[in-house]
């Protein structure tokens, strides 16, 4: 008689786990948002008495912005560079993940200018609303654009003069070009004690995100939190402006993946379907995950595969550009800045449109490995030149960020599959 085999069942997911999924579910951040939403509206004197939690949940996110941009972007270009192919590539690479995140800026720029979502708030509304964050803040932007000096006040502020103190004033714009230098400088060592540098400096960043998930499994509390608190403050007016931030958000993605597939399409050949077959795999995998990271095995092969790309090329640029080449934050973080801008009726002028679009793309790099809200203080590097609170910013994009993070994400994953079919060449035979 055959014998039949037993299958064991499968063991239990250990608790911590099914609380970090449960902290992370997109279903469980919506309801979140909802409950506060509806206990600031109809229970503002709760939702007031819950506001320190939320505020020391805020801290505790924003206190890991930094230090977790500082060792993504040294061990990133030190990755890069100490690569053969990273040098093959460098120039090129530079070049057109500059171009897609410019791309993703100024589709940002045009969505927020066409739709407008920061204009919809009464002037009374405006004032208190203003008057409250001010007051929290104690006008830290105020002095910006009267010592900005416009667009060149911007550019030299991107130069610390002393990188300690530019870090312990929590100012990410100098520390972005200081890590880019540090790490083409640790890149090109190629000795022992550059590579023992390196492990120290991934072992610190790994370190740090696992101090972000310690933080993010206590999300849904602070979200309704903070929300609450904000809703109480504000009423029902705000989210409703914020609805149409997320109009103009989802509008604005819609544009620029009909940009990125055509220019795509033009560059791999073939039909237009047939580049959105090969495409389509990374895509959904960032739409139902929320997540750049999640997406590398499959838009590897979506690039080298289904593209036809040269491997050795998508290999390096792939992973680089979940890290660089975030054409969606870009948009996402622009879109932001006019809300606000819009928001307290500050008018732009072309010196401070080009802060916008530059500061998107450099505040979309510096957020590629801080989770959720943490990544959204990286909106400081466009907001602070400009004048405007950078905390009204973080908690209204907390707001609404598990309706748009999806969108943002299928742009970034887009975008970087665009940029490598852009550098990389084809592979041989193909």
């Amino acid at each position: 008689m055959e014998r039949q085999t037993r299958v064991s069942p499968m063991p239990p997911m250990p608790a911590r786990e099914r609380l970090r999924r449960w902290a992370a579910s997109p279903w469980v951040l919506l309801a979140s948002v909802g409950v506060g939403a509806g206990l600031g509206l109809w229970a503002p004197r709760a939702a007031r008495m819950a506001a320190p939690v939320g505020e020391v949940y805020l801290d505790l996110l924003t206190m890991c912005v930094l230090p977790v941009m500082m060792t993504a972007l040294v061990s990133a270009v030190a990755r890069a560079l100490g690569s053969g192919a990273g040098l093959h590539y460098l120039r090129r690479l530079s070049v057109v993940f500059a171009l897609v995140l410019l791309a993703g800026a100024a589709v940002g720029i045009a969505a927020g200018t066409l739709v407008g979502p920061g204009g919809g708030l009464s002037p009374e509304r405006q004032v208190m609303f203003g008057a409250r964050v001010l007051e929290a803040e104690a006008g830290p932007g105020s002095g910006a654009v009267a010592q900005g000096g416009g667009l060149v006040g911007f550019i030299r502020g991107m130069v610390p003069e002393n990188p300690f103190q530019a870090a312990a004033a929590g100012s990410s714009l100098p520390l972005v070009l200081f890590c880019l230098l540090v790490g083409l400088a640790l890149g090109g060592l190629r000795n022992e004690r550059a590579v023992t540098a390196l492990q120290v400096t991934e072992a610190a960043y790994e370190a740090l995100l696992k101090i972000v998930a310690w933080v993010m499994l206590g999300l849904p509390v602070g979200l309704a939190s903070l929300v609450a608190d904000r809703v109480a403050s504000t009423g029902g007016e705000l989210i409703l402006a914020m609805g149409r931030f997320v109009l103009a958000l989802y509008l604005g993605v819609l544009v620029l993946a009909l940009l990125l597939g055509a220019l795509t399409w033009l560059r791999a050949g073939g039909s237009p379907l047939a580049v959105l077959r090969a495409v389509r795999g990374p895509l959904l995998v960032g739409l139902g995950t929320s997540s750049n990271f999640a997406t590398i095995p499959s838009a590897l092969e979506a690039a080298a595969g289904g593209l036809r790309r040269d491997r050795v090329g998508v290999n390096l640029l792939v992973p680089l550009g979940v890290s660089l080449c975030l054409p969606g934050s870009a948009l996402y973080f622009a879109l932001a800045s006019l809300f606000v801008a819009q928001l307290y009726g500050v008018p732009l002028g072309v010196e401070q449109y080009a802060i916008v679009a530059i500061g998107s793309a450099l505040a979309a790099v510096a957020a590629s490995d801080a989770p959720g809200m943490a990544g959204i203080g990286t909106v400081a590097l466009v907001l602070d030149p400009l004048g405007l609170p950078v905390s009204v910013a973080v908690i209204l994009l907390s707001v609404i960020d598990p309706l748009v993070d999806p969108a943002v994400t299928v742009a970034d994953v887009h975008g970087n599959l665009t940029a490598t079919a852009l550098v990389v060449g084809k592979a041989d035979g193909a």
